[in-house]
């Protein structure tokens, strides 16, 4: 007999993700960010191939791990495995957001592990990193976190073992602004830090790469 498989409606998960994984919350005419579907990228305000050219993410991922902190739709996680990872991990606490990556995945043939946890309790989520990851996280993505969850983006990251975490601020106006010059501060304290620039695919955005 014929192999079976099941695949969601692409029409109706386009649809599912223009309702759910909006950032802030609420109806748009574009989805908060690209998402790979089937064999194409679904345009979204956020470009998730632009920023990560702008970070300077390797474009082969074999044989390395990928953490995102606060992966929304999972569009990160999703990119590194098109470029060979498939030791990843996202964490949100959005149920809508997970969702939503989930069926995506599914629909895409990813293998990727979605939790749904809150980042401030970072006592909690360092616990499950460092049980998940039985070796240093090669790329840690922490984009657009530091408002979001403050310190504790510095609690989660003091205490895992990671090679490099790629950062991104929220929108700013230049490097003066004050909680990008709070994140490179922390940065310059704890890592050798590369500023990168600044992204301007929906707001300017400052830009860093850390390496431990």
């Amino acid at each position: 007999m014929p192999k079976m498989t099941y695949r969601d409606d692409p029409e109706k998960l386009r649809v599912k993700v223009l309702r759910l994984a909006q950032f802030p919350k609420g109806r748009r005419k574009q989805s908060y960010q690209s998402y790979w579907l089937g064999d194409e990228y679904i345009a979204g305000s956020r470009d998730v191939l632009y920023r990560l050219e702008k970070l300077g993410l390797p474009k082969t991922l074999l044989e390395s791990s990928v953490l995102d902190l606060g992966c929304n739709l999972g569009t990160v996680c999703v990119e590194c495995y098109n470029r060979g990872s498939r030791e990843i991990l996202g964490i949100d606490n959005d149920k809508d957001y997970l969702e939503c990556a989930r069926d995506l995945a599914r629909y895409n043939g990813h293998q990727i592990n979605f939790i749904q946890s809150d980042l401030k309790d970072s006592d909690k989520i360092v616990k499950y990193i460092k049980s998940y990851f039985s070796k240093p996280v090669d790329h840690v993505f922490a984009l657009a976190m530091y408002k979001h969850i403050g310190n504790s983006l510095w609690d989660i990251l003091d205490g895992i073992n990671f090679r490099t975490v790629y950062l991104e601020s929220s929108g700013c106006k230049d490097i003066t602004t004050p909680h990008v010059v709070e994140v490179d501060k922390q940065l310059k304290e704890r890592y050798e830090v590369e500023f990168l620039g600044f992204t301007e695919d929906r707001s300017k955005r400052a830009i860093w790469r850390a390496t431990t």
